[in-house]
């Protein structure tokens, strides 16, 4: 009943993965994912100083390039109001361009993948969250007290 869904994928480095979100699952084999599924898909990369390098940027945007996903927005947690600096020197090091802005998000494609800088502290969304552990929540911003866990 989906027509579009957005997974959460903060690196494809195992251990880096298995650290971000806090389990030992290995990484989501999305190659095969985005083969198989018929509705349009969108990762949401969580960037922190774990992943937040050149090397792991370049190496992520590769992965996502032998796919058939167009868009990611780069995000921090919610309370990370912090500045986009060094995110804006990274992808223009890989030759990322700025070209628009979505909800006062700026949008900058790279290898004909769109990437949004998403500021939650600027933008307003709806949205029904399904994790991995059955858990469901219709908050754009998450709490513990807005999660469900399906029985």
């Amino acid at each position: 009943l989906y027509d579009k869904a957005t997974l959460s994928l903060p690196s494809f480095d195992e251990a880096i993965f298995q650290s971000m979100m806090g389990t030992k699952q290995k990484v989501i084999d999305i190659e095969r994912i985005s083969k198989e599924t018929d509705i349009p898909l969108k990762v949401s990369r969580i960037v922190n100083p774990e992943n937040n390098t050149l090397a792991e940027t370049e190496k992520y945007l590769e992965h996502i390039g032998k796919t058939r996903i167009i868009r990611i927005p780069f995000r921090k947690l919610a309370n990370d109001t912090s500045s986009w600096q060094k995110e804006e020197e990274i992808l223009q090091k890989i030759g990322a361009k700025r070209h628009s802005e979505y909800q006062w998000n700026p949008v900058y494609t790279v290898w004909n993948i769109e990437i949004t800088l998403w500021s939650f502290s600027k933008t307003e969304s709806k949205s029904v969250n399904l994790f991995s552990d059955g858990s469901i929540s219709r908050s754009y911003l998450l709490n513990k007290k807005d999660i469900w866990q399906y029985n």
